[in-house]
């Protein structure tokens, strides 16, 4: 076994808590009762840095030797410190179980109980078997919390020794039925639907809470019978418990569980003083798809009630009702806020009943900018044509919102008698609106309009000209491909970004020249979008105007954006360049070329890599980390 050097003990007993936390990191690399009581004693140290690394480290040693050092620790005052003991221990995993099954025969029933949390969140079946011995335990704490660690660990072998808790006190009984809901099975299902329904409310409410688990249509009569019993406490979990039936039951299962539920039963719950009995009968009406349940549903579409617009939104879109002009008059009242009218409108396009269309243009007048914004998408999922006209005149509208939401509606319909209308934006106030619309108008066929799209390259004005660069797509871009080249040289940067996005559509000598050149651009956003264009035919011939950018240029961003083009388009004879670069670029480079090694699976880079996994900075750690995975693979 290693000897501690005496540095690293120099370092423990040091008053400078990096050089604790160091040490603390070290002694890992030392696994014996020495380092493991050197790390207990980190263990409470006053920085929290040196007591996060100790445990780490005791768990990095694992091994019984260290679960027996620290289960002293749960009997200490500080219940911090007893916490970190637990999760120590349960992170040693499957070596610290024998120490921890010793804790539940211990005369403290606290001990006890934490040892049921150690085995619970170890979690195997040799645990498994230590936790059915403690649902014996005389304190009901310890045996409820057994019985809980076995609903999250427990197998099917559990089940029995749940059941017989059935028969005991009442804290238990509710633990051991979360349980048998959690790992299911049939006779798991027996025992939860025979518990009677005259057990007191806390044991029938687990019992709700099981059948909802386990998702089990059968289960469903039984619910259905709590709820005559109308206890407005249990009304809330038995509806959710339903619900979640629904939910849990195959399609060709529904119909079945439909039949078994009377929507008349389930109205009246709309007008319970409790939220969630409500909320549980809004989602249960809209999965029996109870077109009778509409007008109710509808009533609650107030500003009292947003709480609960996204679950009558979701309900009444399940049940998609056939009438629906109660939601557009919601829409139509000038007193209903916008939060209740924008929740109507999500539910009116859902539906896609196209005599929506008129009554939503005439809304369209007085509406907000956010409402109308919703207004224009409804029109367009409505998929009439008669929607176009409206949508075109709205692209005067002087809200940007309004302007974006009505070119993306109107590509649903891509009408040509659109295009003339996206191009009058040309010269638009807001870049985002000229940009949307340029690149929407790349949808349409603009074969016919060459003469266009050549007068705004060959404007004087940027703001044209970068309409007009938008408006260029693989297929058109090559027949202005000498108006791109010259437009490269433009002296606003703006034109030259995207002309030299737009040579990447090109692939010929010219275009890998003019890619060249732009390398050398006094604008780093075109030197980027030069970057961007290479593609693989043109590699080769780029490779060393990206190691010149990757190595010295002036943004960081742009060395990145090199590097991780080298890496894409597999430049493995530039290794050498990398390697040396990785000795003194920024750690952003850094992080690109170690990401890029790893994605070569450049086996030699690996002590590199191993140096770099235990850096402090915590990009290049996990940069490295992940590119020692993709070596290994």
């Amino acid at each position: 076994m290693r000897k501690i050097p005496s540095q690293i003990r120099n370092e423990i007993e040091s008053d400078n808590a990096e050089l604790r936390e160091s040490a603390a990191r070290q002694l890992r690399c030392y696994p014996g009762k020495s380092a493991l009581r050197y790390l207990k004693q980190l263990l409470t140290d006053d920085h929290a840095e040196v007591q996060y690394t100790a445990a780490a480290s005791i768990i990095a040693i694992g091994g019984k030797a260290a679960a027996e050092i620290i289960a002293p620790l749960l009997r200490s005052q500080n219940v911090a410190l007893r916490n970190t003991a637990i999760e120590i221990m349960a992170k040693i995993g499957k070596a610290a179980i024998d120490r921890a099954a010793e804790l539940l025969i211990d005369r403290d029933k606290d001990i006890r109980k934490f040892g049921v949390d150690i085995l619970e969140k170890i979690g195997s079946s040799e645990a498994e078997t230590h936790l059915v011995k403690a649902l014996l335990d005389d304190n009901v704490n310890v045996s409820a919390a057994a019985a809980e660690a076995l609903g999250k660990c427990g197998t099917q072998s559990a089940v029995p020794h749940l059941i017989a808790c059935l028969d005991r006190t009442a804290w238990l009984k509710c633990a051991a039925l979360r349980s048998l809901g959690a790992i299911g099975g049939e006779d798991a299902f027996n025992a939860i639907a025979g518990i009677d329904s005259h057990e007191e409310s806390m044991v029938l409410f687990s019992a709700v809470s099981a059948l909802g688990a386990l998702g089990d249509s059968r289960g469903i009569e039984y619910l259905l019978r709590l709820l005559d019993k109308e206890d407005r406490a249990l009304e809330p979990a038995i509806m959710q418990a339903v619900e979640n039936i629904f939910n849990k039951s195959y399609l060709q299962k529904l119909a079945h569980v439909s039949r078994k539920i009377d929507p008349e039963k389930i109205l009246p719950m709309l007008d319970s003083d409790n939220s969630e009995t409500v909320r549980s009968a809004i989602g249960l009406l809209g999965l029996l798809r109870a077109e009778n349940a509409v007008g109710d549903l509808v009533k609650l579409f107030t500003e009292s009630n947003r709480f609960l617009l996204e679950d009558l939104e979701q309900a009444l879109i399940q049940i998609k009702p056939y009438r629906i002009q109660p939601l557009i008059a919601i829409v139509e009242n000038d007193r209903e806020p916008d939060s209740v009218k924008l929740s109507a409108l999500r539910i009116i396009g859902a539906t896609g009943r196209r005599e929506a269309l008129q009554p939503l243009v005439s809304c369209l007048k007085t509406a907000g900018e956010s409402l109308k914004t919703e207004i224009i998408r409804v029109m367009a999922t409505l998929g009439d044509s008669e929607a176009i006209g409206p949508l075109e005149r709205l692209l005067t509208d002087p809200s940007d919102q309004v302007k974006l939401a009505a070119i993306e509606a109107l590509q649903t319909f891509r009408s040509p008698s659109s295009v003339a209308v996206l191009l009058s934006l040309t010269n638009d106030s807001s870049e985002q609106v000229r940009s949307a619309a340029a690149q929407s108008l790349r949808n349409y066929d603009l074969s016919n309009r060459k003469v266009e799209i050549k007068r705004l390259l060959g404007s004087q004005d940027a703001v044209s000209i970068c309409f007009g660069l938008g408006l260029l797509t693989p297929a058109t871009g090559p027949v202005f491909e000498n108006d791109v080249f010259r437009l490269c040289r433009f002296e606003d940067s703006r034109v030259r970004r995207l002309a030299v996005k737009s040579v990447g559509l090109m692939e010929n000598k010219n275009a890998v020249d003019t890619i060249i050149k732009a390398f050398s651009d006094t604008d780093e956003t075109v030197r980027l979008a030069a970057i961007r264009a290479i593609k693989g035919p043109n590699a080769q011939q780029c490779a060393d105007g990206l190691v010149k950018i990757a190595n010295a240029d002036s943004s960081d961003w742009n060395r990145y954006e090199a590097v991780q083009t080298i890496g894409r388009l597999k430049l493995t004879h530039l290794l050498p360049e990398l390697l040396e670069m990785l000795k003194t670029c920024p750690d952003l480079v850094k992080a690109a070329i170690i990401d890029t090694l790893g994605e070569w699976g450049h086996q030699q880079s690996k002590k590199i890599m191993e140096r770099y996994a235990i850096s402090e900075n915590d990009a290049l750690r996990h940069a490295a980390l992940k590119a020692l995975e993709k070596i290994d693979l």
